[in-house]
């Protein structure tokens, strides 16, 4: 595709739609490559964005609250570790072999190399630069309303598009292995953020039922009933998540954010400034910032 020629218009027809369907097809093949034309569709739905920044500033905010970015799982359990021996020296080569083959095998049969386990995590990612770029923070029945034909029409469709094919690829590839806490992870990932925390709660229920004790899941749960209003089982779940071993800096912020919310100054400033210590290059360090400043000017009770 010669996308270097009338670029703009091409973005623009991808926009409204009026591309055929091939061409459509050949043009997202080409984003998934194209670092430089995606980011040009970016700028162009930012533009639209602005355009219609009446609409924008009515548009929610993104939580402060959100989940971990995976589930840390080890794709065949305990590594594969091969010792040199002057006694098994001779076989050497056989045990290489032998390690090959089951190391093969255990890719071929873990979630983590399924095709479209790994397309639909790409997908994720690109899903969540949309909205990280700010073309469209809205909830999902606003994203269906956009795509409907509102000022939003254009980052409505690119949504809908993006979230339609990262759904399509991930449940398939639960369907091949439907004991995956981390494919169910990434479902509740994915659900938070096309805007539905309450099904994002049903799939990261799911995958804690397989794994109970994993922090991340644990923080990732909480997140969803944040949103959905829980906010006592959300704090809840996170003080779990912070007692398990090596739980994600996500919680720490998280567990700040919510002691913010219920007055409880001291434990939120310890949390913040713990977070920020250990993070302070982090995406969330400036809103940590942000918290912990507003708490200082905050009058005692």
């Amino acid at each position: 595709m010669d996308t270097n020629h009338d670029r703009e218009e091409l973005i623009a027809s991808y926009l409204d739609r009026s591309l055929p369907e091939a061409e459509r097809r050949e043009f997202e093949e080409h984003l998934a490559a194209c670092d430089d034309c995606l980011s040009e569709l970016i700028a162009a739905q930012t533009e639209l964005r602005e355009l219609t920044s009446k609409d924008a500033a009515d548009a929610p905010p993104r939580p402060a609250i959100g989940p971990a970015e995976g589930h840390r799982e080890s794709p065949f359990g305990s590594p594969l570790a091969l010792r040199r021996s002057r006694r098994l020296a001779s076989a050497g080569a056989a045990i290489l072999a032998l390690a090959a083959a089951l190391l093969l095998t255990a890719m071929m049969q873990s979630s983590r190399f399924d095709p479209d386990y790994r397309e639909g995590i790409h997908l994720l990612g690109r899903l969540m630069e949309v909205r990280d770029a700010g073309t469209l923070k809205l909830s999902g029945d606003g994203v269906r309303a956009a795509a409907a034909g509102t000022a939003y029409r254009g980052a409505g469709l690119l949504h809908l598009d993006l979230a339609l094919e990262t759904d399509k690829r991930l449940e398939r590839a639960l369907a091949r292995h439907p004991g995956s806490a981390r494919i169910l992870n990434a479902l509740g990932h994915f659900h938070m953020v096309d805007g539905q925390p309450e099904m994002a709660e049903i799939y990261y229920e799911r995958a804690l039922r397989i794994s109970p004790d994993d922090p991340v899941l644990l923080n990732n749960l909480a997140a969803a009933a944040y949103r959905h209003g829980e906010t006592e089982t959300a704090q809840r779940l996170l003080l779990e998540a912070e007692h398990r071993n090596d739980p994600p800096l996500e919680t720490i912020f998280n567990l700040g954010v919510l002691y913010g919310e219920t007055g409880q100054r001291e434990l939120q400033r310890v949390h913040l400034e713990r977070y920020l210590e250990l993070a302070p290059h982090s995406p969330w360090a400036g809103e940590a910032r942000r918290l912990l400043e507003a708490a200082r000017r905050r009058p005692a009770a």
